[in-house]
């Protein structure tokens, strides 16, 4: 099985907390799609939380090279529709 996606659609990553006994890194994509990763080394616990440290070290150094440049007057348009229902459907009106 293959999975790919590109740098740029990943908005965040996750890792479990110490002390879980499942050792999961999560990948958050701007499409509010969640990638969980679990880490079954048969060497044990040690080797897969070295492992997931490893992609995640390696993510954390290429992420910014990618990240998505945000307009903040749109994020500011998306955050009024979102807190006002009314004025959501009145912009959906208008737009078709």
């Amino acid at each position: 099985m293959s999975l790919s996606h590109r740098y740029a659609d990943i908005k965040s990553q996750k890792i479990s907390p110490e002390g879980k006994p499942k050792i999961q890194l999560q990948l958050v994509l701007y499409d509010n799609v969640n990638l969980t990763f679990q880490f079954v080394q048969p060497d044990g616990p040690v080797s897969q939380i070295e492992a997931r440290n490893q992609v995640k070290e390696y993510l954390l150094e290429l992420l910014p090279r990618f990240k998505r440049q945000t307009n903040p007057e749109l994020e500011e348009k998306n955050r009024i529709l979102s807190e006002n229902p009314g004025l959501l459907r009145l912009y959906k009106v208008s737009s078709i």
